[in-house]
């Protein structure tokens, strides 16, 4: 169990790195080696990043399919736990596609499961209220998910920081928001998450030009 949990985090941690085919073949080894194990947990888990690594990629047909299995399997098992995280995930490709609604029902859902573990989901509830244009909501989830990001001594605070931000831009507040931009690269850079910065770079050229 122990080799697969590594080739779990290895796969997950080179994909967030954009390291995306060593990524893959770690996430396959991974789930080869739970199905192997007959670990329907951590089967579920695999299936779940695996999800992930496709709607990084934009295959969003592919990463709903791994998150349906996923949950079948977590809800067979009452592990609320992965059932939150994949349907806090699943709010992401809802949004991609510009199913708001289906994001926002998601993530409430996600909530009702765990209690505990909400950062991320309070991130994705504040970017489906942002979509709708109810910035004051958003902020109001952002700034809980960043709050619950620095009690728990996380230090990727790079999404939070560049959505507040954004929230700022687009009620009109540029300086606030590149302050917030500002952070958001700082704190990128001092994580080494290179994938970050064209897109807050990007974002903080634009604010600066309004």
């Amino acid at each position: 169990g122990s080799t697969a949990s590594l080739y779990s985090s290895l796969g997950f941690n080179l994909s967030q790195l954009n390291r995306y085919s060593d990524g893959k073949y770690f996430l396959d080894k991974a789930y080869q080696l739970y199905e192997n194990l007959d670990d329907s947990s951590n089967i579920a888990v695999s299936l779940k990043n695996m999800g992930f690594y496709y709607a990084d990629l934009g295959y969003l047909a592919l990463a709903e399919d791994n998150y349906k299995r996923s949950l079948k399997i977590s809800f067979s098992q009452g592990d609320s736990t992965n059932i939150a995280a994949v349907l806090s995930s699943w709010s992401i490709v809802y949004s991609n596609k510009g199913q708001y609604d289906l994001a926002e029902k998601a993530c409430l859902k996600a909530l009702k499961f765990d209690k505990i573990n909400v950062s991320v989901t309070y991130n994705n509830l504040g970017l489906v209220y942002s979509a709708w244009g109810l910035y004051d909501k958003a902020m109001d989830y952002y700034l809980k998910s960043l709050a619950l990001k620095e009690e728990m001594g996380v230090s990727d605070l790079s999404s939070q920081l560049n959505n507040i931000a954004n929230v700022y831009e687009q009620k009109g507040d540029y300086e606030k928001s590149l302050e917030y931009y500002k952070k958001s690269l700082s704190n990128a850079e001092t994580i080494g998450a290179d994938a970050y910065f064209e897109a807050i770079i990007i974002n903080i050229m634009r604010t600066y030009y309004n």
